[in-house]
């Protein structure tokens, strides 16, 4: 492997944070909505941010009280 690759694959490397940490979390939100047959479902998602780095963790639950609970447990599984 040539000397520039090896330094475009390290500096690519640097460049990557782990956003996934309590104290990274940009946002939480939640979506309800109806289908056509009357049907209600619940999606959840926490939006992280480190850097240049972003991610997101997304839910999915059969009522609001579920979503909500299983995003409570998932906050609070992070690490500082």
């Amino acid at each position: 492997m040539n000397t520039m690759t090896q330094d475009l694959r390290d500096s690519a490397a640097s460049v990557l944070n782990d956003p996934f940490s309590k104290n990274c979390m940009v946002g939480l939100s939640t979506y309800c909505s109806v289908g056509f047959n009357g049907q209600w479902s619940y999606t959840g998602r926490v939006a992280f941010k480190n850097g240049n780095t972003e991610g997101e963790q997304k839910f999915k639950a059969e009522s609001l009280n579920a979503l909500l609970i299983k995003m409570q447990a998932f906050v609070e599984t992070l690490e500082v």
